[in-house]
């Protein structure tokens, strides 16, 4: 399932003093995470559709399919991450290139704001874990519904969103990664395009 069509956004990277190699690094494998968690989510969508319609010729017993949910994935080497530009002199932003549709909702994830808790306990209290949980489903609400709706086990459901979606988003907001403040004033739906400056 080739994306055509490329895009790009700024991230915030929240420097102290200069740009810290770890810190680029840490962002940068984060950012690979949820955007090929992203990415695969949406190739296991197509799959899981695609596997049910070919069941629909068979006998079943029952409304479950057969086949798991799960598999594996990979993304085309042309829809890969790509790294367009990094400032490490504040304010410090990488700029990242990808496929339009994967980075379109991490843009909206990052869009939806940070929620803060105290980083010297391991989780967040329960109100702002709550909030964090629900930003998360939201992000990929009617996928799920589509996949209830294809007769998906809720385990099989919640495997792959823990592997695909909430595992990788996590690292995401361990960081306190957010868009770049450019970035959020673009127009909403806007498209850009590599080697638009």
């Amino acid at each position: 399932m080739k994306q055509d069509i490329t895009r790009s956004i700024k991230i915030y990277l929240p420097v102290v003093r200069c740009g810290e190699v770890r810190l680029v690094i840490d962002a940068l494998e984060a950012l690979e995470a949820a955007y090929s968690g992203l990415y695969k989510w949406d190739l296991l969508l197509v799959a899981g559709a695609e596997h049910t319609a070919k069941a629909q010729d068979r006998i079943h017993y029952r409304s479950s399919p057969r086949e798991n949910l799960d598999g594996e994935f990979a993304i085309p080497e042309e829809d890969g991450l790509c790294l367009a530009r990094v400032e490490v002199i504040a304010p410090a932003y990488l700029e990242i290139v990808g496929a339009e549709r994967t980075l379109k909702s991490l843009h909206g994830y990052l869009a939806a704001g940070r929620l803060e808790w105290d980083r010297t306990k391991k989780e967040p209290d329960e109100h702002r874990r709550l909030a964090l949980e629900q930003r998360r489903v939201d992000l990929v609400r009617d996928q799920v519904e589509l996949l209830r709706g294809l007769n998906y086990p809720e385990i099989q459901i919640r495997k792959v969103l823990s592997r695909y979606i909430f595992a990788p988003l996590d690292r995401l907001d361990r960081l306190g990664l957010s868009l770049y403040e450019e970035e959020k004033m673009e127009p909403e739906g806007r498209t850009a395009l590599v080697g638009e400056g």
